[in-house]
């Protein structure tokens, strides 16, 4: 019985929490503990120098280990943009080249199709001058008919298409040698009209003159001359004209034959 109690009171003895520290040991243990801590710390800061070192040199590592990476890829970049500016050259160079070819194929058809259109007018030309009506004075005649003086011009067509729009005139003058001029009055034959290939137009004209006047070309030392010229169209519409003179042969006192004369006698 006596031992049950016993037991009992030492179960109730281990349950009780243990009575608490007095204060100066409380703070005694709180003294240690942040000793202790301060301690762990300086222990700690006198093992970093040699992290410390040792972390540098490993980031000093990995920075060199990057830069030479860097300095690879910037190599190879170097590399790429050297062979693309080759490249580029090369293009650039066959560009230039194409364009020259080109240039000169284009001179080169220039030249032909200027050839050709020369060739062409060329050949129109010598057409139109093969095919194109041509008028010519083909003879003179005049006489005295009391105080007119009559002539005849007669043109002749002998070009291969007809000539239009023909407008012939003449004119007389007398000159003396080394001496004056006189002009005579004109007739002109304005009335326009067309002569066929091969065909020829005949002008007759009469001109009165004074007594004054006809006694001068009368005279025989006086040089008559017969003179004019004729205008027409062909049938590709270019105008030409053909001037004409003539010089008086007597052949008797009142009809003349005429040759012609050393100059004035043009034709396009």
């Amino acid at each position: 019985m006596a031992y049950q109690k016993q037991r009992k009171s030492d179960e109730d003895d281990q349950r009780r929490p243990p009575p608490a520290k007095p204060v100066v040991i409380r703070a005694l243990r709180a003294f240690k503990r942040q000793y202790h801590r301060y301690a762990s710390e300086a222990h700690k800061q006198q093992s970093k120098p040699g992290e410390n070192q040792r972390t540098v040199a490993r980031w000093t590592r990995n920075v060199g280990v990057f830069t030479i990476v860097l300095s690879i890829i910037a190599a190879l970049s170097a590399c790429i943009s050297y062979l693309q500016w080759r490249e580029m050259q090369r293009q650039l160079a066959e560009i230039r080249a194409s364009g020259e070819d080109t240039r000169r194929l284009i001179d080169a058809a220039s030249k032909s199709a200027q050839a050709a259109e020369d060739t062409v007018a060329l050949n129109r030309d010598n057409a139109q001058r093969h095919l194109r009506a041509y008028l010519s004075v083909e003879k003179v005649w005049g006489n005295l008919d009391g105080s007119n003086v009559t002539f005849s011009v007669t043109y002749r067509n002998s070009g291969q298409t007809p000539a239009y729009e023909v407008n012939a005139e003449a004119r007389f003058l007398v000159a003396y040698p080394g001496g004056s001029v006189i002009k005579m009055p004109s007739e002109r034959e304005d009335a326009l009209t067309t002569i066929g290939s091969g065909m020829t137009l005949v002008q007759l004209g009469a001109i009165p003159l004074p007594d004054e006047q006809l006694a001068i070309i009368k005279d025989p030392k006086a040089i008559v001359v017969l003179y004019g010229k004729v205008t027409y169209r062909d049938v590709f519409n270019t105008l030409h004209t053909t001037s004409y003179r003539f010089q008086r042969e007597k052949l008797s006192d009142r009809a003349w034959g005429f040759v012609v004369a050393p100059n004035g006698n043009e034709a396009d």
